[in-house]
């Protein structure tokens, strides 16, 4: 096994689809299928005729890593220390890489 590092995870996310094992605040742990891959991500919608809404910037958390969850199909988000396991690769249905790459926690 590698040692997992933030920039390692986050190149990963932006091409491919990974799954992140991690720790919720609420001790429960779970599996997320994550990915920041631009040709995974949903098209922004726009409806004619709807108002402009003006977007707030919104002050980065370093500790915070925001993904699209393939099987959610919705942005959702888990804090950096509280990765367990990440494994890039697998499954099929989501995976453009043949080759499974395990990742540790950080120790």
């Amino acid at each position: 096994m590698e040692d997992l590092n933030r920039e390692d995870l986050m190149a990963r996310l932006r091409v491919d689809v990974v799954e992140v094992k991690f720790k919720k605040k609420n001790g429960d742990e779970r599996t997320m299928m994550s990915t920041l891959a631009q040709d995974r991500l949903p098209e922004p919608v726009v409806v004619e005729g709807a108002p402009i809404v003006e977007v707030k910037e919104r002050k980065i958390n370093p500790d915070i890593v925001g993904v699209w969850d393939m099987e959610a199909e919705g942005w959702r988000s888990f804090r950096w220390d509280s990765v367990i396991e990440v494994v890039a690769g697998i499954p099929e249905q989501y995976q453009k890489l043949h080759s499974q790459v395990y990742f540790s926690a950080r120790s």
